[in-house]
C-alpha cells in the first residue's frame, strides 16, 4: 500500500463530494490536532499535589501541544488550562474552575480527542449524503460487512480450517448478493453501467 496514493485517493474522494479545499484543510487540521492529543502527557506542578499541567519538560508533549493548538486555531496555553481544568456550575457562585489530577487531564485529552473525531466524522458523512441527494423522507440504510480475515500458517489446524472455510463462504455470500445479483437486475431491466471486476472465489466454496 502506499500512502501518497491513499492520501490523493482520499482528497480526489472528497473533491468528488463537493467539499471545498478550504473546509478539506479544516477537516485535515482537525485530524492532525487529534492525533497529536495522543501524544500530550500530563504531571503534576508539586509533590503530593492533586493539579496537573501539561508536561511541557517532555519535548515530543511540548511541541504536540503547539502543534494540535496551531491546528485548533486556539492559545495554547488556553488549550493546556481547559484539558487540566474544569468548570464546575454552581447554585450560589456562578462557575468555579478546579483543577484536574493526572488521571483526569488524561480523560479530558481523551474526551476531546473522541469529540473532534466524532463532529469530523458526523460532517464528512452529512457532506457525502447531501451530494448523492439523500432524502430523509426515503427508509434508505448503508451495510458494511466485516468478516474475519483469512489465515494461513505454517501449521494449520482443522479449527482454521473450518475458520478459512467460512470466511471463504462469507465472502461467496457478499459477492452474490453485491455484485453478481446487481448485475443481474441490471441487465434485466437494460440500465447501463460499467462492469466491476472483483475476486471471485466460488471454486473454493
Amino acid at each position: 500500500m502506499s500512502d501518497v496514493e491513499e492520501f490523493e485517493a482520499t482528497i480526489n474522494a472528497m473533491m468528488t463530494i463537493g467539499i471545498p479545499n478550504e473546509v478539506i484543510e479544516s477537516i485535515f487540521a482537525v485530524v492532525c490536532a487529534v492525533l497529536h492529543l495522543g501524544n500530550l502527557t500530563f504531571t503534576p506542578p508539586a509533590k503530593d499535589s492533586e493539579a496537573s499541567v501539561v508536561n511541557e519538560g517532555d519535548d515530543r508533549t511540548k511541541k504536540s501541544l503547539q502543534t494540535a493548538a496551531e491546528s485548533l486555531g486556539v492559545d495554547t496555553g488556553a488549550l493546556a488550562s481547559a484539558l487540566t481544568h474544569k468548570t464546575i456550575k454552581t447554585a450560589t457562585e456562578g462557575n468555579v474552575m478546579a483543577d484536574l489530577n493526572v488521571k483526569g487531564a488524561e480523560n479530558c485529552r481523551d474526551a476531546m480527542a473522541r469529540y473532534l473525531y466524532g463532529r469530523i466524522f458526523l460532517d464528512v458523512v452529512q457532506r457525502t449524503n447531501d451530494s448523492i441527494g439523500y432524502r430523509t423522507d426515503v427508509n434508505l440504510s448503508c451495510g458494511v460487512l466485516d468478516i474475519f480475515g483469512f489465515e494461513c500458517f505454517k501449521v494449520n489446524s482443522f479449527e482454521q480450517l473450518c475458520i478459512n472455510y467460512t470466511n471463504e463462504r462469507l465472502q461467496q455470500f457478499f459477492n452474490s448478493y453485491v455484485f453478481k445479483l446487481e448485475e443481474a437486475l441490471y441487465t434485466r431491466e437494460g440500465i447501463p453501467w460499467d462492469a466491476l471486476d472483483f475476486p471471485d472465489n466460488a471454486d473454493s466454496v
